[in-house]
């Protein structure tokens, strides 16, 4: 079986050991930096002019981070680092390995999301999609993503999100998502569809990167026609071709496929001439007090009518009122989805099994 390395290896954090090389550093700065080291006895040495070194240690790293809100963008951008392994000793060599100190700053305050990832410390929550007509039938859940912090609290998912975007982790993030919500909802033994969420730009080969996931719901026994892959445009879809490829990949193998937010923006319709999705989801800022807006009114009824030509079936996102559900009701929407029916929870409507941390 062919797998993508480049989604499997999770990058390693950055080692607590060695020698961590500072240059750019003025004396008042780096007096500074000797002073908040001081009392852990570490001692902060000048090599040359604007270049200091100090033994790593456990809690180094957040002491730099204390002392970079200190000072100055320009320092942050103009100035550098670099860490030796225990065993290496600085050279002019290791001046071309040299980074912005803005790239540490960054590395550092994103430690966490890189622990979150390799320490699979997520947990799914699921979305009832239910009938319109009979809102009692559950069609679907949305699979949604929670991470957990270490004292087993939630983690907003767009903090999540952004950190892993800045890291260049989003190929781990969002595998290890695809496959904790198959696992995840298989557990719960219930009937319907999952909906998952996938971002298209973490896919580097279809072939390659989706053999897990295809082999995850192999292993818990969902057959295709029970998952749709739902596309999250986080980025915008510079590559069309390439998002078509991993779309074909899911389509050959038969899967479902949902475009989400249309209606939010050129993009999405673009998207839905190019892709013919089997389910699209409409954009929850259209439909929110869709009962009170003519204008809104006739956008979403045009789009539920071309939806219907076209043979894709139509998810209402957002409803929070019976005003709201009874407007898509009577626009012939097929599904509908939100807070008046039901809350994400860490138990599918209807589930046999006790939710657990992936």
């Amino acid at each position: 079986m062919t797998t993508c390395k480049n989604c499997s290896l999770v990058p390693q954090a950055l080692p607590a050991e060695g020698t961590l090389v500072l240059t750019g550093l003025p004396e008042r700065e780096a007096l500074a930096l000797s002073e908040a080291l001081g009392p852990y006895g570490i001692p902060l040495n000048a090599v040359a002019g604007g270049l200091w070194t100090f033994d790593l240690f456990a809690g180094g790293f957040e002491i730099v981070l204390d002392w970079a809100r200190l000072v100055s963008d320009r320092l942050l951008q103009e100035g550098g680092w670099l860490r030796l392994e225990p065993t290496e000793v600085l050279s002019f060599a290791h001046l071309g390995k040299v980074r912005p100190l803005t790239d540490l700053v960054k590395r550092i305050k994103n430690a966490w999301v890189l622990g979150m990832v390799r320490d699979n410390r997520f947990t799914v929550h699921y979305h009832p999609i239910v009938e319109t007509s009979d809102p009692q039938v559950v069609h679907a859940h949305e699979c949604l993503m929670r991470g957990l912090d270490h004292a087993g609290g939630i983690v907003s998912p767009g903090h999540i999100l952004d950190a892993a975007d800045e890291e260049g982790l989003v190929f781990h993030l969002d595998r290890v998502c695809r496959l904790n919500s198959i696992r995840g909802f298989a557990a719960q033994g219930v009937e319907g569809k999952a909906f998952i969420n996938f971002n298209p730009v973490s896919v580097y080969n279809p072939v390659a990167c989706l053999q897990s996931t295809v082999a995850a719901a192999r292993s818990v026994g969902l057959t295709p026609d029970r998952i749709v892959f739902e596309l999250i445009e986080r980025n915008h879809v510079a590559d069309e071709a390439h998002l078509l490829r991993v779309v074909d990949f899911y389509r050959a193998a038969g899967y479902g496929v949902a475009l989400d937010d249309v209606g939010a923006g050129y993009s999405g319709l673009n998207l839905l001439t190019v892709l013919k999705p089997d389910y699209i989801k409409l954009d929850m800022n259209l439909i929110r007090d869709v009962d009170q807006d003519p204008v809104r009114q006739s956008i979403v009824g045009n789009m539920l009518e071309m939806a219907r030509r076209l043979g894709i079936r139509s998810v209402v996102e957002g409803v929070e009122t019976e005003a709201e559900y009874e407007f898509a009701l009577r626009e012939g929407a097929d599904l509908v989805q939100g807070y008046l029916f039901a809350k994400p929870a860490a138990r599918a409507r209807g589930a046999t099994s006790v939710p657990v941390a992936a």
